[in-house]
């Protein structure tokens, strides 16, 4: 997996990366990190629009952990759901 940077940059702000994303899948999609939200500065947040996870606050203090942090949150919620359809009866 290869992580990209997705900062939206503006004119005369200098280029700090501060969003990262990776592509997972068709059923996963794309996994965002970043630490410029608006109403989270400073504090890494994510998200992964197919599987209704916007804007979770992580504990993470680096890109890094906030990448791991991230696929492991992805992680969870994938086990889970398939867990549901496994389980379900028709």
């Amino acid at each position: 997996m290869e992580w990209r940077d997705v900062t939206t940059y503006e004119r005369g702000h200098g280029r700090i990366p501060k969003t990262w994303a990776v592509k997972v899948g068709p059923v996963v999609g794309e996994i965002t990190v970043t630490c410029g939200h608006i109403n989270y500065r400073g504090t890494w947040i994510m998200h992964c629009y197919p599987l209704w996870i916007d804007t979770k606050p992580l504990n993470a203090t680096t890109k890094e952990e906030a990448q791991q942090e991230a696929l492991s949150i992805v992680k969870a919620k994938a086990q889970a759901i398939l867990k549901e359809l496994t389980e379900a009866e028709v």
